[in-house]
């Protein structure tokens, strides 16, 4: 299990060839999906991206575009993240 958050201010150049592709260029800062599948050590097929607000409640957190394609490319297979008030979607095609 691999845990990370974005990194405000840090790039990579996966994130900045994957921003540019999607045409979202200013997605440059290193988002939790791609650093996660940076330092996996192991094969990975299945993510879980959460994120929690001030009162700790879950909330949205669905990759973006770059991350979707990062995912994608990688060969995700299952991917969930978390919903405004709580609870959990999946990526599916």
């Amino acid at each position: 299990m691999v845990s990370t958050t974005n990194v405000e201010g840090k790039t990579h150049p996966r994130q900045s060839e994957l921003a540019g592709r999607v045409g979202q260029p200013y997605r440059r800062s290193l988002h939790a999906e791609l650093r996660a599948l940076l330092k996996a050590r192991v094969e990975v097929d299945t993510l879980v991206v959460g994120r929690v607000n001030s009162r700790n409640e879950l909330c949205l957190s669905k990759p973006c575009p770059v991350c979707q394609l990062a995912l994608l490319e990688a060969g995700i297979t299952d991917v969930y993240y978390s919903i405004d008030g709580g609870g959990w979607e999946s990526l599916g095609p």
